[in-house]
């Protein structure tokens, strides 16, 4: 088994429609077979209809920003043994077949992916405490995200609290 998600990547060698089509096999897998339209109602729960229709927009338009999407989500993942045998199959099932993805799905899924990632993915929490000169405490707790640069302003709706 490949000890990163770059070393697997680089070993399956999938081109851009077997990963997009292996991110949606493994994704709708992961939350019981939803369709990308329950998925699009899940994320409009939680964000407005401009910002999901920006965010769809700039994932459909440019393969990057669904590639940025599609491996954040998957390198999260893969930092679990137990689902790395399950994206690996899907990269399997999907080398076996022929896409003809819409960008419009795969920018959904990618959406929501990150809608997952965002309720439960930090890359890294500082908590520091310092003593002030007065003596007292203060506390500082300083979370960086995983979003892609290119998609920070779609991450922060979805991670903004209502």
């Amino acid at each position: 088994m490949s000890d990163t998600l770059s070393d697997f990547l680089n070993h399956v060698a999938p081109n851009d429609e077997v990963l997009e089509g292996a991110f949606v096999a493994y994704v709708r897998s992961q939350t019981s077979d939803l369709d990308a339209e329950q998925m699009k109602q899940v994320l409009l729960r939680r964000i407005d209809v401009t910002t999901f229709e920006n965010g769809q927009r700039a994932l459909q338009g440019a393969l990057s920003n669904r590639q940025d999407a599609i491996l954040l989500y998957l390198s999260r993942d893969w930092t679990d043994p137990e689902k790395r045998p399950l994206i690996q199959g899907a990269f399997e099932d999907s080398s076996k077949k022929l896409f003809a993805l819409e960008s419009v799905l795969v920018a959904t899924v990618s959406m929501y992916a990150m809608y997952l990632v965002a309720t439960g993915g930090l890359r890294s929490e500082t908590v520091s405490t310092t003593r002030n000169a007065d003596g007292s405490y203060t506390t500082t707790v300083s979370r960086e995200w995983a979003p892609s640069s290119t998609l920070a302003r779609l991450w922060k709706a979805l991670t903004t609290e209502e």
